[in-house]
């Protein structure tokens, strides 16, 4: 069956997804891509269904459309952009690796969103984004952060960088923790098998602004990964 679907979702899967970013690439070079958002996020979603993924969400009531935020999670498969792209409430944008910008279609489609590229081989460069996005969050965003820094291995959270967290004091805004269950089983960095299971993702309540201007940068990475653990089921942990 694993190899049966692991063929639908390469083949199928992967031409709907270029017929999708062709036209979302067309369009946003009229329409900026925060009022284009919501069309958006029904093509993703209508491709995760054609896709044959159930997903399960919950606590958009924790998002305020007008108040940055940083969005916080764990990071297991190349899904997870297109899981949050389709299921966060409002218009969000990310911070990528500069690579995937180089990407034929893909890269073109990132961009016109208007994700943010890091270079997470150079120190400098990495705090040259986390400068851009800081530029982001005072004007107004919502950003999606994977703060292991990379996918894992094994399904099990990773160690946390730092940079999120010191961009979170400076830029003085609230987390909001994200628990993604279910994509390690479905896909990860591991295999190209894929299989057909339900996902879940759950936003936790707002870490406050005062919370994260209270403590320190290591205390904050500590109290923002108990939070991310409270979503995640036992065997991520």
């Amino acid at each position: 069956m694993k190899y049966i679907y692991t063929f639908y979702i390469w083949t199928f899967g992967i031409l709907l997804f270029v017929i999708i970013a062709i036209v979302s690439i067309l369009i946003l070079t009229f329409i900026p891509a925060k009022k284009f958002s919501p069309v958006f996020k029904l093509f993703i979603r209508f491709l995760v269904k054609a896709m044959l993924i159930r997903v399960d969400v919950n606590g958009f009531e924790n998002f305020s459309e007008n108040k940055s935020c940083i969005i916080m999670g764990n990071h297991v498969s190349f899904l997870d952009v297109a899981f949050l792209a389709a299921f966060t409430p409002y218009y969000s944008i990310g911070i990528e690796e500069s690579k995937h910008f180089t990407w034929p279609i893909f890269g073109k489609l990132v961009q016109k969103h208007g994700n943010i590229p890091i270079n997470r081989g150079s120190v400098l460069g990495s705090k040259k984004t986390y400068g851009i996005a800081e530029k982001k969050l005072n004007d107004w965003a919502h950003l999606i952060i994977f703060p292991e820094g990379g996918r894992t291995d094994s399904g099990k959270l990773k160690p946390f960088k730092t940079l999120p967290f010191m961009l979170a004091k400076n830029a003085g805004c609230e987390i909001i923790p994200l628990g993604i269950n279910g994509i390690f089983e479905m896909n990860n960095k591991n295999s190209f098998l894929m299989k057909p299971v339900k996902i879940t993702m759950q936003y936790g309540k707002p870490i406050s602004e005062k919370t994260v201007a209270s403590l320190g940068t290591r205390e904050l990475l500590e109290h923002t990964r108990s939070k991310i653990v409270e979503l995640l089921d036992e065997k991520y942990v």
